[in-house]
């Protein structure tokens, strides 16, 4: 299973439930899908990546920029909801010891139209170094088809650190109460 739907959006929307649509898309709907895998007997041989992005290392896990359009940040949105998706890889690896196999990485700076269209300044500082499309997908291909450990983060086909920051890390129990909020929101998308 490879959760790589997301983008980065210009303004502050929720979705018709009233979830932020950044957070949605990108976190709320894949741990709702991949809990209702697992809730449906996901074989343990089974692999589980969700692309994130190398943004999340800019933040802690928050819903704030979820809860209200005052001051909204795409960036930072997005960089939150990608922290999520890392925090919610580890949290299934932990419980699901026996597998399936659960990964998070990020696919390198790749040059698409998102990136084009979301962060022109970056993109024109980056350019020369920027990923073509048909390489932004190494790494996912590689870890669908390759043992690697569960619950890690990887760039080119290497785990990595999954905080360079100290106030980015949590607790595994604030991880938890984190996902438990998401996990709500998908309840509340739902119903």
């Amino acid at each position: 299973v490879v959760h790589n739907a997301g983008a980065m959006f210009d303004s502050h929307a929720r979705t018709v439930e009233g979830v932020e649509r950044t957070l949605a898309l990108n976190l709320v709907v894949p741990l709702w899908i991949t809990d209702q895998l697992l809730a449906r007997g996901l074989p343990s041989t089974a692999t589980v990546v969700l692309v994130s992005s190398g943004g999340m290392y800019s933040t802690g896990p928050s819903l704030r920029d979820q809860r209200t359009d005052d001051g909204y940040r795409p960036a930072l949105a997005y960089a939150r909801a990608k922290r999520g998706q890392v925090l919610a890889v580890e949290a299934w690896a932990e419980e699901h010891p026996d597998g399936p196999t659960f990964a998070a990485m990020h696919p390198g700076w790749v040059d698409t139209p998102g990136v084009e269209d979301s962060l022109p300044r970056f993109r024109a500082l980056t350019r020369p170094a920027l990923r073509t499309p048909a390489e932004g997908p190494d790494t996912i291909l590689w870890l669908a088809a390759s043992d690697v450990p569960s619950g890690g983060f990887w760039l080119d086909r290497r785990q990595r650190p999954t905080n360079y920051l100290s106030s980015t890390a949590v607790t595994s129990d604030r991880r938890d109460e984190f996902l438990d909020d998401v996990r709500a929101l998908a309840v509340a998308q739902r119903t």
